[in-house]
């Protein structure tokens, strides 16, 4: 094959490089001017312009002044050769004696240390492979306004994802080229701060995007309403994580108690968005020939309720979340929520967590059931949700939603205490009955009030019977105890039992 000779530098001949017609139905391979062109080869190993790719660095980059000496240029957008429209985009200049550009893709590096740089169409192709086809949809909203026209979009919302979804294709590129552009003027402004500012160490990496944040962070266009189209659509992050911390703030009180509180925001997020992903719909427009009339179309996502929300939230709040590691595939614990929180730090937070954990501990010490820290926040998430207590729950309304966690304990307690049923039915607590066991137990050890609890040995003896004991029945049970023999009240009958025999026998008066 004979080498065509080299072309003047001209505007037209970076504009080849430049992304495809946005209103073309096919994206055209771009070509580098000055190089022979292979014959197409089919193959999983083909590059886009090989020779020139390689004349791109790869890596992590970090030389700014990059941006302002003319080695990473803007080609502005214009009418290329052929009277084709060009969008503006990033280009690199070849080696010396080569004045074709290379159109790439600038974004942050993953690491966050520097930009990196790849070929356009490569990213383009990259982009595309990255989507999962669970986040296809997602995407495609997110993107909506970069598709060449609403027809394009809604095909490629509604067409086969085996099939290749031209729309999205040029969605992408037209995206990919406006991130790059936006991340070139970041770039260029960071190499005239250092030109001004040589020994300074700020970041600039972090003012740039990647292509994931930049479709993560663009507003879903609003879609057209009309009689038969639904207008409910995803829940944005920033809405989703600003409704946990608002979740967090009426039920906890103090989020700091939330272990790992930002990142459990986050994970509520991606499991709020995959729930709301599953429930996708459409419509189609139907237009009557004869009247003109016609009924809408759209894309849309059925929303959770507000129960399954409340719920959602409050159990990764009270339990916490593990997930999996998407490289080794092992599970990791994210956060342990509330697991870890005394009693005091939840009562302290004046949260209704901590107020509803405060009032079924007092009643389970009532009825003398003894439950785990776990056990008593599970109860609380429990009476805490919509359907237990009206939304938008209040301390006048927690009460409610405890009665049932209430009579569950009472229950339990008229199992574990057969021979006290009959009194628990007529409305005695556990605690009302034992309280004479403590404080006679109490006395006998010479103990400060109150510190026998319902949980003593000998108190549960006195109840879990055939029948509860008497007053004198349970003295004696006490007094069996050796170290009841080294007691004050010990020696004081001793003594007494001692003056008695000796009276007896007249040893004294």
């Amino acid at each position: 094959m004979t080498t065509p000779p080299t072309p003047k530098p001209s505007p037209s001949t970076s504009a080849n490089m430049g992304p495809v017609n946005t209103g073309a139905s096919a994206i055209p391979t771009p070509k580098a001017t000055g190089i022979p062109t292979p014959t197409p080869t089919a193959t999983a190993k083909d590059t886009v312009n090989e020779p020139n790719l390689r004349k791109i660095p790869a890596g992590v980059q970090s030389d700014w002044q990059r941006f302002i000496n003319g080695g990473i240029t803007l080609t502005p957008s214009g009418t290329a050769k052929g009277g084709v429209q060009s969008e503006t985009y990033v280009t690199i200049g070849g080696v010396t004696g080569d004045p074709t550009p290379n159109a790439v893709a600038l974004f942050a590096s993953p690491d966050g240390k520097g930009y990196t740089m790849v070929a356009l169409d490569q990213a383009v192709r990259e982009a595309i492979a990255s989507i999962p086809v669970s986040q296809r949809a997602y995407a495609k909203q997110q993107l909506q306004a970069y598709y060449p026209n609403t027809k394009a979009y809604q095909t490629s919302m509604t067409q086969p994802i085996a099939e290749r979804d031209l729309g999205l294709e040029a969605a992408i590129r037209k995206a990919i080229t406006t991130v790059s552009t936006e991340n070139f003027y970041k770039g260029q402004a960071a190499g005239n701060w250092l030109k001004d500012n040589p020994s300074s160490a700020k970041n600039f990496v972090s003012d740039l995007f990647t292509f994931n944040t930049f479709v993560q962070t663009r507003n879903p266009v609003p879609q057209p309403t009309s009689e038969s189209s639904r207008t409910s659509s995803l829940t944005t992050k920033l809405d989703a994580i600003n409704e946990f911390k608002r979740t967090v703030q009426q039920y906890v009180g103090d989020p700091t108690l939330v272990d790992n509180v930002d990142k459990l925001a986050e994970e509520y997020y991606k499991r709020l968005n995959a729930e709301e992903m599953k429930r996708i719909s459409s419509s189609t427009r139907t237009t009557d020939p004869i009247t003109g009339k016609s009924t809408g179309s759209g894309v849309s996502y059925a929303p959770l309720s507000e129960q399954d929300r409340v719920e959602m939230r409050l159990g990764l709040v009270v339990k916490g979340a593990t997930v999996t590691d998407p490289k080794t595939k092992e599970k990791i614990i994210l956060s342990t929520g509330l697991k870890n929180v005394t009693q005091e730090q939840l009562a302290d937070a004046s949260g209704l967590i901590g107020q509803g954990y405060a009032k079924l501990n007092s009643i389970a010490a009532d009825y003398g059931i003894q439950l785990t820290h776990e056990d008593l926040l599970n109860r609380v998430n429990r009476s805490l949700k919509p359907g237990g207590v009206t939304t938008g729950v209040s301390p006048d309304t927690l009460a409610t939603g405890l009665s049932a966690e209430e009579n569950s304990i009472k229950q339990a307690a008229k199992i574990h205490f057969k021979t006290l049923a009959p009194y628990i039915d007529q409305g005695l607590r556990v605690s009302d009955i034992t309280s004479n066991f403590q404080r006679l137990k109490e006395n006998e050890f010479g103990y400060a009030q109150n510190t026998v609890s319902i949980y003593d040995n000998d108190v549960q003896k006195a109840i879990t019977g055939d029948k509860v004991y008497g007053v004198n029945d349970f003295i004696n049970t006490v007094r069996t105890d050796p170290a009841w023999r080294k007691t004050a009240k010990a020696n004081e009958l001793a003594a007494q039992w001692v003056n008695t025999l000796l009276k007896s026998w007249g040893k004294v008066g």
